[in-house]
């Protein structure tokens, strides 16, 4: 075999495995869910800390707040669905507005909270609900 037809054959294979590659998206990271953000927080008389990827409330009480899951471009995911794996421990329950939640804490523990979009898992974030402060 000549010498420049080895090198033809092992361009045109390079090639061949780097359209592959590309059209496979390597490389590349998915869009992913990122965090939440809230907005417009009710006032609580308790405790209550709505982070990006944690919720702590204190037990008894109730807190209002527009949420919105960003993905790992920091773009808007929608729409959003927020269910705790046990509300015997934090409940929540949609607002009047599109992106409002309430969220209320029914008992003292931990859970997680499934972030779901279009139907899909995208993302859990932890849930706490600790005992009320002895006044």
């Amino acid at each position: 075999m000549r010498r420049t037809t080895w090198f033809r054959r092992v361009a045109a294979c390079g090639m061949a495995l780097g359209g592959v590659a590309v059209l496979t998206g390597c490389g590349d990271d998915p869009i992913r869910f990122r965090r939440l953000v809230y907005e417009d927080v009710s006032l609580a008389p308790e405790r209550v800390e709505l982070e990006p990827r944690r919720i702590m409330l204190t037990e008894g009480i109730a807190v209002r707040a527009r949420v919105i899951a960003l993905d790992s471009e920091d773009h808007a995911m929608r729409p959003l669905e927020l269910e705790p794996d046990d509300s015997s421990i934090l409940g929540l329950d949609r607002g009047a507005g599109q992106d409002d939640f309430i969220f209320y804490g029914v008992s003292v523990g931990t859970t997680e909270i499934a972030v779901v979009v279009d139907g899909r898992t995208e993302g859990r974030v932890d849930g706490e609900v600790v005992a009320q402060s002895d006044r």
